[in-house]
């Protein structure tokens, strides 16, 4: 059985979602990042994807997930609230479900006409885009996406794997602390 250690964040999604799909068996070890439990060294790899997948995968890597976090952090977590960097980073947001529609109206899926690790590594990030002042209906091609990705079941069960702890409350000052303060850097 794998041992899992995730927290319902869009990375952590990725992977239940994954392990959703491929039907296999694990079991989940909370490590609470507002805690710092994330410092005790986690890793996971993949194989067998084909370039394409894996072109997807490293654009997912590179551009949507720094660039949807920034967003996150600035607009929603910043003790600050700093117009230029929202505005920078929902930009960018903008920009990269632009470059996806483009692909989505070209293709079933990111990697081509199947299914594939890279649809499950970029979803967690956009479907919330709405949620952060994305008008979702410029982008039809994303859009049909996220209805194809929620019919499937494993997406589903992959989303509720910790649907318990998710945040429902600001995060505390300790919390921001740990993840984007000093504490952060102190553990590394």
């Amino acid at each position: 059985m794998i041992e899992l250690w995730s927290w319902p964040t869009p990375s952590g999604q990725k992977v239940h979602i994954a392990l959703e799909e491929l039907g296999l068996p694990y079991e989940v070890v909370p490590i609470n990042i507002g805690k710092g439990e994330q410092f005790s060294g986690i890793s996971c790899h993949d194989g067998g994807q084909s370039s394409v997948a894996i072109q997807w995968l490293m654009f997912q890597m590179a551009s949507v997930g720094p660039m949807f976090g920034q967003h996150a952090h600035f607009a929603t977590y910043a003790a600050e609230k700093l117009p230029y960097a929202i505005e920078r980073y929902g930009n960018e947001s903008l920009r990269i479900l632009r470059v996806l529609d483009k692909r989505l109206g070209e293709n079933e899926w990111l990697a081509g006409g199947e299914y594939s690790i890279a649809d499950i590594a970029t979803f967690p990030w956009t479907r919330t885009s709405a949620g952060r002042g994305i008008d979702m209906s410029a982008l039809p091609n994303v859009t049909r996406w996220h209805e194809a990705m929620l019919a499937r079941p494993a997406v589903h069960r992959g989303l509720e794997v910790m649907k318990d702890k998710q945040r429902t409350k600001p995060m505390t000052e300790e919390e921001k602390e740990i993840l984007f303060g000093k504490k952060q850097l102190e553990a590394r």
